[in-house]
């Protein structure tokens, strides 16, 4: 694709793709590594999927900036400004503005870091340092933290036909030793709540698990009609007691996982949701205990996502954050 005749913009606006038409796309490594062969190429795939800015008004006089080919930088075009010859990058204010990194090699690392692949894998497949892989790592949790915090969902409530959906909820430390060996860590208590048949969720770190806690946890993360399974820790009942609007009901794990009297009061869902969180994070030897939580909630949201679909998601979350705060 040439840039000629294209002053103000680099693309067609039709050309522009929005969530839904990314959420359609169906991309494999092979379909990616076609459309990144050439350096034009790659900065059109970026443009189109509103990584970089398809226009710019220059920051000094707001006139709108033209492009100018430039083969001394590694996009091969620059943002120029008639009115003041203000000139800058192509990547300016964009999340990737401060890295020197090819277009090409960035959307490989986003598709490698959207299937989960290890660390050193990738930074030996694409010739990186561990150090760059990682810092990329966190970007990503960072953006899908940012979309948590600004789409904060809670769990629960009643199904289409008014009936009340349950939530699971139990609580569990992370990270302690095991049969007093191995090193010692202070470990963390985080509450979780599952929504028995559906992907939503939500955990929570705490300092205590007293009943003010569980209370405070669950207004803000369960809609009101919901029914709550938990075991018999007595801080759960002393919260849901002054809770009418919720049905609380328990099931004792010193006898039973499952109430025998009534196989649907367990709580096995959200037992299983602890397994898969810490095998999740097992699996990321090394873990910086500052950054456990960023991992839990990426993990959350993982498990809400076709993960054919992950890669489309992370370009979403991408295109559609605020990068002001990269640039204060």
């Amino acid at each position: 694709m040439s840039f000629e005749n294209k002053k103000f913009q680099i693309l067609p606006d039709n050309l522009m793709l929005h969530c839904n038409d990314i959420r359609s796309l169906n991309v494999t490594e092979t379909s990616l590594y076609e459309s990144l062969l050439t350096t034009n190429s790659a900065l059109c795939l970026f443009v189109k999927l509103h990584l970089l800015n398809n226009k710019m008004s220059c920051p000094n006089c707001s006139t709108a900036m033209h492009l100018k080919t430039d083969k001394s930088v590694a996009d091969g075009l620059r943002w120029r400004c008639c009115n003041c010859n203000k000139q800058l990058s192509v990547r300016h204010r964009s999340i990737f503005s401060e890295s020197r990194l090819p277009l090409q090699i960035l959307m490989k690392l986003l598709y490698k870091l959207s299937h989960n692949i290890e660390i050193m894998t990738i930074a030996h497949d694409l010739v990186l340092t561990r150090k760059t892989v990682s810092v990329w790592a966190s970007l990503v949790r960072d953006a899908i933290i940012t979309y948590f915090e600004k789409n904060k969902v809670k769990v629960g409530g009643f199904s289409d036909d008014g009936t009340s959906l349950i939530v699971e909820m139990d609580e569990s430390l992370f990270f302690k030793r095991k049969y007093n060996r191995g090193l010692i860590r202070n470990g963390q208590w985080y509450v979780a709540g599952v929504e028995r048949g559906s992907k939503k969720a939500f955990i929570v770190p705490v300092e205590n698990r007293n009943a003010n806690t569980m209370r405070n946890i669950i207004v803000d993360n369960v809609h009101q009609g919901s029914t709550i399974v938990t075991d018999e820790w007595r801080a759960y009942g002393a919260a849901l007691r002054n809770l009418p609007e919720f049905t609380h009901l328990t099931v004792n794990h010193s006898f039973n996982f499952v109430d025998p009297d009534d196989p649907s009061i367990h709580t096995q869902s959200v037992e299983s949701f602890w397994s898969h969180c810490k095998k999740d994070l097992r699996r990321k030897n090394g873990i910086n205990k500052t950054a456990e939580f960023d991992h839990l909630v990426k993990f959350i949201w993982e498990r809400g996502v076709d993960k054919f679909k992950k890669f489309n998601e992370i370009i979403i979350l991408f295109m559609s954050a605020d990068y002001d705060s990269y640039f204060e």
